[in-house]
């Protein structure tokens, strides 16, 4: 009985089950790698919301209203205290909102990093430029018998989601008279915020049907996101920006768009047919918020891959590099006829988890590109010159070079294909899986140690 179990703990097919129970448990330091590529990861968000937070937050802004002011006087009508029908007359305040016929958008940005610590975020400054139309001859049949407009007291208003984007108003022009920008967004509820200014209007501005040009130039900064609302008849917006890798959703694609590896160029045109919102309306309209968040046309300033995904794609295939050190390692017993302790192969799998925290480290410092070189040229360093010392001089141990290149490359290749990345995952494991198959063809399992001596 004693002879059967030494020949079953001596047997391949004994070291091999060792060996898949080993690999099993060296995943436990792999999820702690894990772990920690996580918690990095979100400590460097975490940052780059700060920093995005203290440069403005994402720029979100829509086409300038104008509102003009009135009262409306309303009827009450009650019984007293004899039973007869009585009437009250009071006056409030309403206003009449009125968007462009046409607008032109331009926006024109620059993008810088800003560091805090070993982290940092992309921000972006530049100039927003809002040139348009007012058609506003139609406003005076938006008016009941009961209502009188305030003509004189009309305002132009640009809705901005967050003031921090606004660093100055470098022009601003109605009908060629300068106009005085100030904080507010005057009741309109489209937004969270804006700015306005008094118009020199009166009802002859009004009635001559005479259309009224507007020019601002606004300097803007933000972060993560630039986006627009479309409110007008008729809309055209140009985004330009030096950044490589922007995404566009919301409301509609851009007609038209132009990305290099350094910059891109972005054009929309739409109209309110598309959004929802109409070309007048008065304070008692209540706007929908999904309709008003799914009419605006959005550009994310996006890293296509930092390195903290890097990090946490690459370590979705520790499993093969803790395998592929062992396997070598079996063939060299099982080719070379040299016996290694279970030590040897425990150290061969530390020497790739070391390779993790190598990658993770160094990559928050340089590129990726050059962390992941240093880092598997170390570890298939240490890895050739352990063989060499346990296998001996005599040239065999020259085969885990090789191996531990091919699987770095193969890794790295992965990596830096976001698109071919599935599908060089799957041909590189079939390839590997086959060729262990072949080279494993002809190993008795059952063959004791004892019976090969």
């Amino acid at each position: 009985m004693k002879n059967r179990l030494d020949g079953i703990a001596g047997s391949q097919g004994f070291k091999a089950a060792t060996l898949i129970g080993l690999t099993l448990i060296m995943l436990i330091p792999i999820t702690m790698v894990n772990s920690l590529i996580r918690e990095r990861s979100q400590r460097a968000q975490e940052v780059k919301l700060d920093i995005s937070s203290a440069a403005g937050g994402e720029l979100r802004f829509g086409g300038p209203v104008v509102r003009i002011p009135g009262t409306r006087k309303v009827e009450h009508s009650y019984l007293d205290d004899q039973g007869k029908k009585s009437s009250e007359y009071y006056y409030e305040d309403f206003s009449l909102w009125s968007t462009a016929e046409e607008l032109d958008i331009d926006l024109l940005l620059n993008t810088e990093d800003k560091f805090r610590g070993i982290f940092h975020s992309p921000v972006f400054t530049g100039e927003l430029s809002l040139d348009g139309i007012f058609d506003l001859s139609g406003i005076p049949d938006e008016v009941e018998e009961n209502e009188t407009l305030n003509i004189e007291d009309a305002e132009i208003i640009i809705p901005f989601f967050n003031q921090k984007g606004i660093r100055q108003i470098h022009s601003a022009n109605w009908s060629g008279e300068e106009i005085d920008i100030q904080p507010g967004s005057r009741g309109l509820k489209l937004d969270s915020g804006g700015i306005y200014a008094k118009l020199n209007l009166n009802e002859e501005n009004m009635q001559a049907e005479t259309p009224q040009f507007f020019n601002i130039r606004i300097l803007v900064r933000g972060a993560g996101r630039a986006s627009f609302l479309p409110l007008a008849s008729s809309t055209t917006a140009r985004i330009s920006a030096d950044w490589p890798a922007p995404s566009f959703t919301g409301l509609c694609l851009p007609d038209f768009h132009d990305i290099t590896e350094k910059s891109f160029n972005a054009e929309w045109s739409c109209s309110s047919l598309s959004t929802g919102i109409p070309v007048n309306w008065n304070n008692n309209t209540i706007f929908d918020p999904y309709i008003i968040n799914e009419a605006y046309i959005e550009t994310d300033f996006m890293n296509i891959l930092d390195h903290y995904d890097l990090n946490e794609r690459a370590a979705k295939y520790a499993i093969l590099f803790i395998m592929l050190p062992f396997i070598t390692l079996f063939m060299f017993e099982q080719f070379f006829k040299r016996r290694l302790h279970i030590i040897h192969y425990i150290l061969a799998g530390v020497a790739n988890i070391i390779f993790y925290l190598l990658l993770l480290s160094l990559s928050e410092h340089i590129s990726f590109n050059i962390s992941y070189l240093i880092s598997a040229g170390s570890v298939t360093l240490m890895l050739c010159l352990y063989s060499w010392s346990i296998l001996g001089k005599d040239g065999k141990a020259w085969f885990m070079a090789p191996v531990m290149t091919a699987v770095y490359f193969f890794l790295f290749m992965t990596l830096q294909s976001e698109d071919w990345a599935l599908l060089i995952g799957s041909v590189g494991v079939f390839v590997i899986t086959a060729s262990l198959m072949f080279l494993t063809r002809k190993i008795d399992f059952y063959q004791s140690r004892q019976n090969q001596k």
